[in-house]
């Protein structure tokens, strides 16, 4: 017996080890950031400890003054660094958490790290007054001493949507240890400071909790006076703040239409500060704007726009408000940092992980400045296609078949559908090795990934996109359903060997396809619906379920009841897999429970995972691994 378990712990030991090298040797740079001069480049890379299983992070510096290589100027590789920004030529100002809540700290380059903020909150954001010499950071409001008294006396019990404090905006002077308070019953949730105006222009929501998120407004706040002025009346929500070109507007990101009606691919917009009058600047479009970056001094904007499997980078121009297409990679452009005469990119392929580029910012012409995985065979990765068929409806859709390093066409392998979530986000040709979809550890063990865009995808249009509104399963499954018997016709696939599995809204839309066809030999759901109506009251953001739903799901029961996955467990035949975070506010596990419970009542072979203190997204690496490895054995158990 105890032999028994040592071979089988081992066995577990070596699974999580191979897990483990696939997918958490990869290291990957992040939060780039120009120096004021343009002369400097910051940025952190982020790694996993093998033996401790957590990330640490690392900062590194490429000066392009003395053409120097990649120095490391880390404090601490056990000190995260967030939210990363220049003060003077020698010093960052950075977020980290160390126990004690998230601050801002100081760091001299090749220096001494300094704390600058004691806020009894974390911090949120922040932005230095560099004259002043004082911080305007969000933090969520403290608990007072007879609200502490009172939910103790009260067993800690609390109303529902109740309970929380408002996130506010503070000015913070880090020599006299003077914090004051600047907005009153709102949550701040992002801040842009404008220090020639003496204004902040900033969002905020009426609560603190996600179900209020479609109330965010922006708001403009004198610092002179103290006075608040509201600028947004309506149902989107606006993030990516920046201020306009001559300080008299202000741009931001929104996933809205024109006239800012909601659910739309996100776009441009600008709003000016006299007559509040809002401007979609990218009207006639047509893709997703993924983010972007103002050059005030050549009067342009660069963004970064989702085209379906790849990302590009596109420039506006201000004055003739005409843009252009300044990429054509067969991959993903990530993040764009701009800055006098330079532009760098973040920038990742099937074959290349995430690293930065340079280039000119009037010929653009991009160079590798960071090569963060240069010890790593990279030959052995699988290998990217894009695929292109046509749905039921005639419609094109469009996905990714990822095949083994070595692939043999004589050959045939399982072949494993993977669905994305959002659904308003899009698999595309990028270095994934995600612990949601690790096509690599797939690929290695003998099965093909496909990855299909199915209607509700972003990166196609809005028309595409808004295809689910109404009737939220019937296109997109029509879409992924002939993307497999598209590849099974070509012979591609074996019709007999396939296995179907997702996340979030993926899984909303495998619960439903193993209710509709019993043509997959195995599934797994990852945080999938079961029930329309029990999920719109259990979910934080019940009013994308508006959205999608076309309404209020009281006032149409009866097609509710017949959209929903768990009507038909009764039909199902696929043996499934279903994995939840316990502490999921976003698809609590209940959803899946409800699927779960159907499948075991008729003896369907069926699995329930619910991880302990893990929401909807897993933060903590040994429950990746583990999750993974379940994930593995139970498709192994129906394909070897």
């Amino acid at each position: 017996m105890i032999s028994s378990l040592f071979v089988g712990s081992s066995i577990f030991a070596a699974e999580r080890d191979s897990i483990f090298n696939d997918l958490y040797q990869i290291k990957k740079p992040s939060n780039g950031k120009l120096s004021l001069n343009g002369n400097q480049f910051i940025y952190t890379l982020s790694s996993v400890d093998k033996v401790k299983k957590k990330y640490l992070s690392d900062l590194f510096l490429v000066d392009f003054s003395t053409k120097k290589t990649v120095m490391s100027v880390s404090a601490n590789s056990e000190t995260s660094y967030n939210s990363i920004s220049w003060l003077d030529k020698n010093k960052i100002a950075f977020m980290s958490n160390k126990g004690l809540g998230t601050q801002v700290y100081n760091l001299e380059i090749g220096g001494k790290q300094t704390q600058v903020t004691e806020n009894p909150t974390s911090i949120q954001q922040y932005q230095f007054n560099l004259e002043k010499k004082i911080v305007y950071f969000i933090a969520e409001d403290t608990t007072s001493a007879r609200e502490k008294l009172d939910g103790v006396e009260n067993c800690n019990s609390y109303y529902f949507e109740e309970n929380r404090k408002h996130s506010s905006l503070y000015e913070y002077d880090p020599e006299k240890k003077l914090r004051k308070k600047l907005t009153f019953g709102i949550t701040v949730k992002s801040f842009i400071y404008s220090p020639d105006k003496q204004l902040i222009a900033f969002t905020a929501t009426s609560k603190p909790y996600s179900s209020f998120e479609q109330s965010t407004e922006i708001y403009l706040l004198d610092l002179a006076t103290r006075g608040v002025k509201r600028l947004t009346n309506n149902s989107i929500i606006e993030k990516q703040l920046q201020r306009g070109n001559k300080g008299n507007s202000i741009l931001f990101v929104s996933a809205c239409s024109s006239d800012l009606q909601p659910y739309y691919q996100e776009s441009i917009f600008r709003i000016d500060l006299k007559e509040n009058q809002v401007v979609d600047i990218l009207p006639d479009f047509g893709y997703q704007v993924v983010s972007y970056i103002q050059n005030k001094d050549k009067n342009k904007i660069f963004f970064i726009a989702n085209l379906g499997v790849t990302q590009q980078l596109f420039c506006f121009d201000i004055e003739r408000k005409t843009y252009l297409q300044l990429t054509t990679f067969k991959g993903v452009v990530k993040e764009i940092i701009a800055n006098g005469e330079k532009l760098v990119m973040l920038y990742s392929d099937p074959k290349t992980p995430d690293d930065y580029y340079i280039s000119d910012i009037n010929k653009i012409s991009f160079t590798r400045i960071t090569d963060s995985n240069n010890d790593m065979d990279m030959s052995k990765q699988p290998v990217y296609h894009v695929q292109e068929w046509r749905s039921k409806d005639g419609t094109k859709v469009s996905g990714v078949l990822i095949v083994p390093a070595k692939y043999d066409r004589k050959r045939k392998y399982p072949l494993v559908v993977q669905l994305h979530e959002g659904p308003n986000s899009s698999c595309q040709m990028d270095f994934s090795n995600s612990w949601v979809t690790y096509p690599k550890i797939l690929t290695d063990r003998g099965y093909m990934v496909f990855q299909p865009n199915y209607r509700g995808s972003a990166g196609f249009g809005d028309k595409f996109m808004r295809g689910i509104i109404g009737d939220f399963f019937a296109k997109a499954t029509e879409d992924i359903l002939s993307g497999t018997e598209y590849l099974i016709e070509n012979g591609i696939a074996d019709e007999s060997m396939l296995a179907i599995m997702g996340y979030s809204a993926g899984a909303h839309f495998t619960n439903w396809i193993i209710t509709q066809t019993d043509i997959f030999k195995v599934a797994i759901s990852h945080a999938g619906l079961a029930n329309w109506l029990s999920f719109y009251a259990q979910t934080e953001v019940p009013y994308l379920r508006e959205i999608w739903l076309d309404g209020l799901p009281y006032e149409n029961t009866d097609f509710l009841l017949e959209s929903s996955p768990v009507t038909y467990i009764s039909s199902v035949k696929t043996p499934t897999l279903f994995i939840c975070g316990e502490t999921d506010k976003r698809v609590p596990y209940t959803q899946n429970l409800e699927m779960y419970r159907g499948l075991m009542r008729y003896n369907i072979p069926s699995r329930f995972l619910i991880i302990p203190n893990e929401g909807h997204v897993l933060t903590d690496v040994k429950t990746q691994i583990y999750k993974i490895s379940q994930e593995l054995e139970w498709m192994d158990k129906y394909f070897k």
